[in-house]
């Protein structure tokens, strides 16, 4: 599926939601009509890759309507990190510890610092929480504030995929290669994994639609784009 096709059916599922919020708050949540959305929202889901359970989920969660003027993608999104960290991480605790159970203390202890030291820089490094305002600014709350478009030196975006993913499940597990430069040496990581809108209602958001925004923030803070595969970098 590419990115495009990913995009036109996100706007369908945010369309039907938006549908299933409104007769949910008109007293009709569980009529015929609602339940026939949430038949519509999961197969919808489905075809986004999500697995029966997660299409199921999204069908029977109904928010209240967006309302109040604002930028289109206003509001509070989140990365949901893969396990591969983690993972990496506790067998690289469990090696130390059994290298110490070896009487090979000092290498098996620093083994173990070594892994933390990795986990947490990693983590420090990458961030998973992004923030746009009304007006369109993003921000990465406990890393950045409200990022000054002055301030952007440069942008590089890029689509991945899982290596032999079929293309039925490619929009599930879409991530981006995403570093945001910035004044004084300062830059950003985005976390890979897919992303969600939190607030003001809870729903997957395709990267494709961020890709869109901070193409139009390059364009805005006077950045020369440049395509190349399956991204671009945007430049002073």
């Amino acid at each position: 599926m590419t990115p495009r096709e990913s995009n036109t059916l996100e706007q369908q599922l945010r369309s039907l939601r938006e549908r299933q919020a409104q007769l949910a708050a008109a007293g009709q949540g569980s009529g015929a009509q609602a339940q026939a959305l949430a038949r519509e929202i999961a197969a919808l889901a489905g075809r986004l890759g999500f697995d029966p359970d997660e299409a199921a989920v999204i069908a029977a969660q109904v928010d209240a309507p967006a309302a109040g003027p604002g930028h289109a993608m206003a509001g509070e999104y989140r990365v949901l990190r893969g396990s591969a960290a983690p993972i990496l991480t506790f067998s690289g605790l469990v090696i130390g510890a059994a290298v110490i159970g070896l009487d090979q203390a000092i290498a098996g202890a620093a083994l173990i610092v070594v892994v933390l030291a990795l986990y947490l820089l990693h983590g420090r490094r990458r961030v998973a929480r992004v923030t746009i305002d009304a007006s369109g600014a993003l921000s990465f709350p406990g890393h950045l504030d409200r990022i000054d478009p002055a301030e952007l030196l440069g942008i590089d975006f890029a689509y991945r995929y899982p290596v032999g993913a079929p293309e039925h499940k490619k929009a599930a597990s879409e991530t981006v290669v995403l570093r945001m430069h910035l004044g004084g040496g300062r830059s950003i990581t985005l976390a890979r994994g897919p992303l969600w809108r939190t607030r003001p209602r809870r729903e997957p958001v395709a990267y494709v639609q961020l890709e869109r925004h901070l193409s139009a923030q390059a364009k805005g803070a006077g950045l020369k784009i440049e395509r190349s595969g399956a991204g671009w970098t945007a430049h002073r």
